[in-house]
């Protein structure tokens, strides 16, 4: 790269986890994956997304949205397990402009 060229850092970093991932809600599995991304949205610390195939509960569109320069829009969604609701549980970026948070969820 030559003086004139300035490197652009990636907005999102993601990486794959190398752990299985289990979540429980009232001693139930909700969650369980082997393919989970490290997916760094802010500087110092990564957050987990699953494959939305990989999640056992209910997601349920609570009509809230959440907007990041980077990851594009986002839906949010009550987790339903069992009698337990998780308001805001969780979010997707369905239509982000980075390609591996389509399918997965927060």
């Amino acid at each position: 790269m030559d003086s004139t060229q300035t490197a652009k850092k990636p907005r999102v970093r993601i990486e794959p986890n190398p752990k299985w991932v289990r979540g429980v809600v009232d001693g139930k599995t909700v969650v369980d994956s082997r393919d989970v991304l490290l997916v760094w949205e802010v500087p110092y610390y990564p957050a987990w997304y699953f494959p939305v195939a990989d999640v056992d509960l209910q997601l349920v569109e609570n009509g809230e949205t959440l907007r990041s320069p980077s990851r594009g829009e986002g839906t949010r969604y009550d987790l339903v397990a069992s009698d337990t609701t998780i308001p805001n549980g969780a979010w997707c970026h369905l239509d982000s402009p980075v390609e591996e948070l389509g399918s997965a969820a927060r």
